[in-house]
């Protein structure tokens, strides 16, 4: 069982690996316009929504994650915005 001080430091060590990576990855997310749009096939909130998730899908996959869409909520009258909640968990090694 690995206490908190050393789950601290792997993470410590996990986010100094990876922070080209996930800044990157970021930047691309950030750039991904994802603005609701008119509703496609396959695209219910638009074709940026669904670019923007395809996006995410695919970072987590290189990463070696497995993201399920659980929930999107919809916009409220005292703030317009959206969010979307994932379930995510390591893939199984083959």
């Amino acid at each position: 069982m690995i206490n908190e001080q050393e789950l601290m430091q792997s993470i410590d060590n996990f986010l100094s690996e990876n922070k080209e990576a996930m800044l990157a990855d970021l930047k691309t997310l950030i750039g991904q316009p994802s603005v609701r749009g008119e509703a496609a096939p396959g695209a219910p909130y638009g074709t940026d929504v669904n670019a923007a998730l395809e996006k995410a899908l695919a970072i987590a996959r290189r990463m070696g994650l497995e993201l399920s869409l659980i929930h999107i909520s919809e916009p409220t009258r005292q703030a317009e915005i959206s969010y979307a909640v994932f379930c995510l968990k390591k893939k199984k090694k083959s």
